[in-house]
């Protein structure tokens, strides 16, 4: 009887063994060089099946992958996802001669990269608001002897309030014969966090170079980007990038 269950404990024994020498034959470690939609990645730790490639989920979320399901496995503590079970979200190419792993990513799979493409705002900077008022003027007189005359001068002048940010503009005038004219006359109201500005009263409205002008009264609003003096309206010169 004993010897009976020598033989069958051998025989298990042998069983297991034989077993275990069958998937270790069907599993391989390795270290493959990745690129994730022709980009290159780190090295990654993967471990080759016949028909199939393991991957932890850590290196899948380092390449830049989320949101991605499949079947998983954990193997030493360490929690692996097939790829074929990511199909057909995810192909792979796997090159045995190179040792490159080539995968193929829909967007739905890829981290949401932002570039801030403006400059830095300028840091220590304090913005006044203080009420001020300010006068500018220009005075002209003939200087033709023959013709000199004091009463031929002409004159500008220009004058505001600035009041938290808003101002309280006008300007006047005088010709050669004397008479004076009355310039724009306004108060504005700007936004820089939005870079719009209110002029209530009197404005000069333009549609650019290739546009006309023309004075108009009454409310008006547009987009005035020398509020914030940070913001980059065409490219520059060093700006360069490449899409895939």
């Amino acid at each position: 009887m004993s010897v009976n269950n020598g033989w069958l404990l051998l025989l298990v024994s042998g069983w297991s063994v034989v077993v275990c020498s069958q998937v270790a034959a069907q599993e391989q470690n390795a270290i493959l060089e990745l690129t994730v939609n022709q980009v290159a990645k780190e090295a990654i730790f993967v471990i080759l099946r016949p028909q199939d490639i393991l991957i932890t989920r850590s290196d899948l979320e380092k390449a830049g992958l989320e949101s991605f399901a499949g079947s998983r496995e954990t193997i030493n503590n360490e929690t692996y996802v097939s790829l074929v079970s990511l199909s057909p979200q995810v192909s792979y190419i796997f090159d045995e001669k190179a040792l490159t792993l080539r995968i193929t990513a829909q967007p739905e799979l890829l981290k949401t990269n932002s570039f801030n493409l403006g400059r830095e705002s300028a840091k220590n900077i304090t913005y006044s608001q203080n009420t001020s008022v300010f006068l500018n003027y220009a005075f002209n007189l003939p200087v033709d002897i023959e013709k000199f005359n004091l009463n031929n001068y002409t004159f500008f002048g220009e004058s505001g309030l600035s009041i938290h940010k808003n101002l309280l503009y006008s300007s006047f005038s005088r010709k050669t014969d004397g008479s004076w004219l009355r310039g724009l006359t306004n108060f504005t109201l700007d936004n820089p966090q939005k870079m719009t500005k209110w002029v209530v009263g009197d404005s000069f409205v333009s549609t650019g170079d290739l546009g006309g002008g023309m004075f108009m009264a009454g409310v008006s609003k547009s987009r005035d980007f020398g509020l914030n003096p940070d913001v980059i309206q065409p490219p520059t010169f060093s700006l360069s990038g490449a899409a895939f």
